[in-house]
């Protein structure tokens, strides 16, 4: 399942990168990141441990939508080694060239989209497509951010950053809305399973009468 390695990582990760920001604001500097440390903390932990999040949830959700086989295998171990060796360079490589950064971090979330998109159509359920624009949207934020330490824009950072938390905002409740009506369809195949059981019990019995859902 792709939740997986990447629910793991992304807690791993998040925890790691608390502990470096507290011992930061102690005065130890553990690292020198790639666009300072104020900079890696606001994006790692919105496209570090957010990013890793929303994937490994949208690529097991979508397998239960579509009921084709999701990424696994070779391609799976890809993607998390692509977000994994982001999260490295950007914490320890910063004297690479930003484009290459640029590069490498910014193409997580449009392969995360392409990812999603290709059994969604496949089976044509439209309605789940609405994912991948809100993921590619989130991925211009991302590189908006990359782009505001390239060329020391320092208005843009802040308002990518705003954006990409409203962006993730929506993500979390899109998929609240689906989560819930999943939920309300188990449940209404539960009701139908318990009043299929009772109308088949005997006609003296008093659970027959006591259980009904119709009133």
């Amino acid at each position: 399942m792709p939740f997986g390695p990447f629910f793991l990582l992304g807690a791993l990760f998040s925890l790691l990168a608390l502990l470096v920001w507290l011992a930061f604001w102690h005065g130890n500097l553990w690292l020198a990141p790639y666009g300072g440390m104020f900079w890696w903390h606001q994006h790692e932990m919105l496209f570090g441990f957010g990013s890793a999040i929303i994937a490994g949830f949208l690529l097991t959700a979508v397998q239960n939508w579509t009921g084709r086989p999701g990424l696994s295998g070779w391609p799976l171990f890809a993607l998390v080694s692509l977000w994994l060796t982001a999260r490295l360079l950007l914490a320890y490589a910063a004297h690479l060239p930003a484009w290459l950064l640029l590069l490498i971090d910014g193409s997580f979330l449009p392969l995360v989209a392409l990812a999603m998109a290709k059994p969604v159509i496949t089976v044509r359920m439209w309605r789940n497509l609405m994912f991948v624009p809100v993921l590619l949207v989130l991925a211009l934020t991302n590189i908006a951010m990359h782009v505001g330490v390239m060329t020391g824009n320092t208005l843009l950072i802040p308002e990518a950053g705003h954006l990409a938390i409203l962006i993730i905002t929506l993500v979390m409740v899109l998929l609240g809305v689906a989560l819930f009506r999943f939920l309300l369809r188990v449940s209404w195949g539960f009701l139908n399973l318990i009043e299929g059981a009772r109308l088949r019990l005997p006609a003296w019995a008093p659970w027959r009468q006591s259980y009904s859902f119709k009133g």
